[in-house]
């Protein structure tokens, strides 16, 4: 977890607070702020208490930051972002740029405004082709695949594998987050939708949204398919430890086993390129090693 701190200024006639909350099912929202009572009218600004506030969060994990009052004009908001991440900002239908502010705005009414982000370490995979991954860094273990470019030429994000020491639970592809650079569909809410009928299942990436990544999680909240118009990830848990990360063209005909998304996903081309995450030694005894499949 890395540590971020925020300011605001804003122009209120009532007390203001600040909250951020998680996006990822099941955890605890990292900030819900106190009612600040030192706002100074809709003429002069009002600064947040020093020392600003500060929390804790995952880095490739979605959370949202909410301010606002009973009575309040427009609020400055500004991030403190460690060295060696870059935050991702972006409001609803307005994909996520890297920044570390936003002005929000009111017409002096009550009503709360809402800002999406997350902080990615500056790795800089998603600058690669499609399926290319940058070189792992033991210092964090920090290692990204990229997902390519959606239709608009926009970044479609980036498929990361990190944590803060090496240990077991590397292992499992539940220390893998998919970070997007776009507005996401949930396949997991909807996935018969983007599926054509009978034994032989083929995906629909949905022509209409090309600028939309397509995303379905296991049952634990690890991802398990990735699509965009560029290509499809499939992410395949290895029995004992270890985990698959495989690259298709964009529309290979997928069959799901016994028509269940949660079983197994049987693609009908070759892939592109496989990476395998496993152990050197089992059991596992202190060593994990991401490399090419031939």
């Amino acid at each position: 977890m890395i540590t971020l701190g925020v300011h605001e200024e804003i122009t209120a006639a009532s007390p203001y607070s600040i909250s951020v909350l998680a996006m990822t099912p099941g955890e605890a929202n990292p900030y819900i702020g106190p009612a600040w009572t030192n706002q100074l009218g809709l003429s002069t600004p009002a600064q947040s208490p020093s020392p600003n506030p500060t929390f804790k969060i995952y880095p490739g994990r979605m959370y949202m930051l909410e301010t606002g009052s009973n009575s309040w004009t427009w609020a400055d908001v500004q991030f403190n972002v460690p060295p060696g991440y870059t935050m991702y900002l972006g409001s609803l239908y307005v994909p996520m740029n890297p920044r570390t502010s936003f002005l929000a705005l009111s017409d002096e009414t009550s009503g709360t405004w809402q800002e999406s982000f997350y902080v990615l370490p500056s790795d800089g995979a998603k600058w690669l082709a499609p399926g290319y991954s940058a070189g792992p860094r033991v210092d964090d273990v920090n290692w990204s695949i990229s997902a390519g470019q959606l239709a608009s030429g926009i970044l479609a994000g980036s498929l990361n594998w990190r944590g803060t020491s090496i240990t077991s639970a590397l292992l499992s592809a539940q220390s893998l987050t998919f970070s997007s650079s776009a507005s996401t569909i949930n396949l997991n809410s909807n996935w018969s939708s983007y599926f054509t009928s009978g034994p032989l299942q083929g995906y629909l990436y949905p022509s209409s949204t090309p600028d939309q990544v397509a995303i379905y999680s296991a049952p634990d909240g690890s991802p398990k398919f990735i699509s965009t118009n560029q290509i499809e990830i499939s992410i395949v848990e290895i029995t004992g430890g270890g985990f698959y990360v495989s690259f298709y063209a964009p529309g290979t005909p997928i069959e799901l086993t016994n028509n269940d998304p949660t079983q197994a996903w049987n693609f009908y081309n070759n892939w592109t390129a496989s990476y395998l995450v496993n152990s050197a030694n089992s059991p596992f005894s202190g060593s994990i090693q991401p490399k090419i499949r031939s």
